[in-house]
């Protein structure tokens, strides 16, 4: 049985995908994948599903969602629902969840000397990435959990697109990094990269009309300046120094 949260929550068997219930139940799903192997708190569980909007009834409901969890479980091998003195574990065998998968591709990424090897881990491990993560059900409490595995995401990218230019991959680079951009416009690591690309492809005018649309952005959307090291690009660009 495979799980995953890295997008719309799912649950698969044999390759088909297991009907779920709705939100609510999903949302207790969630929470024990999100910290799968460890105890979930019966509190952090209720306030995860119903955010500050507890039913009366709230331990009862909880109980039968948990319930019909173990159902959907119940005939996968090395799968189960634990209640302990503190709440739920779900307890699933290794690289059985997605999220688990990304991380321990990203590691070996990182271990791996040939910029090449490295350089296709990392996009393996962001074909994983369906969608945002939990998407359609997170409420307030599980989004900000999913905030971290986002930024989680986006370094996986910048890692990616920081060995592509060391290869000397710019016009790759060059192509892609809009859409990153377009998607995440405030990360300055994203315009300085791709600031990069331009600049060593020759198109230093390209380059510094970055910098101005970023600058504008933060300025427009933050009140806040470029950081150091963009505003170190921008000065690298205008020095037409290529060895920053």
């Amino acid at each position: 049985m495979k799980f995953g949260i890295l997008g719309e929550i799912e649950v698969r068997n044999s390759g088909k995908a297991v009907p779920l219930g709705g939100v609510k139940r999903k949302r207790v799903l969630a929470s024990l994948l999100l910290s799968a192997n460890k105890t979930v708190s019966m509190e952090r569980l209720t306030q995860n599903v119903w955010d500050e909007h507890l039913p009366e009834n709230e331990r009862t409901s909880l109980q039968m969602h948990v319930s019909r969890l173990r159902r959907i479980i119940a005939n996968a091998p090395g799968v189960s629902i634990e209640a302990t003195d503190a709440g739920y574990q779900l307890l699933i065998p290794r690289n059985s969840l997605d999220l688990e998968e990304f991380r321990r591709i990203v590691v070996d990424a990182k271990t791996t000397e040939a910029p090449s090897g490295a350089l296709e881990k990392l996009r393996e491990a962001r074909r994983l990435w369906r969608d945002y993560p939990l998407s359609g059900i997170a409420s307030n409490s599980l989004s900000q959990r999913t905030v971290g595995l986002v930024e989680e995401y986006w370094e996986a990218v910048e890692m990616c697109v920081q060995i592509e230019l060391d290869l000397g991959m710019y016009n790759k680079v060059i192509a892609e990094i809009p859409h990153f951009v377009h998607v995440s416009p405030f990360r300055e690591r994203l315009s300085d990269l791709w600031m990069t690309a331009l600049h060593h492809s020759g198109q230093r005018a390209a380059a510094l009309d970055v910098y101005r649309a970023t600058q504008n952005r933060l300025q427009r959307e933050l009140g806040v300046a470029p950081g150091p090291q963009l505003q170190r690009r921008n000065a690298a660009v205008l020095n037409n120094d290529l060895t920053q």
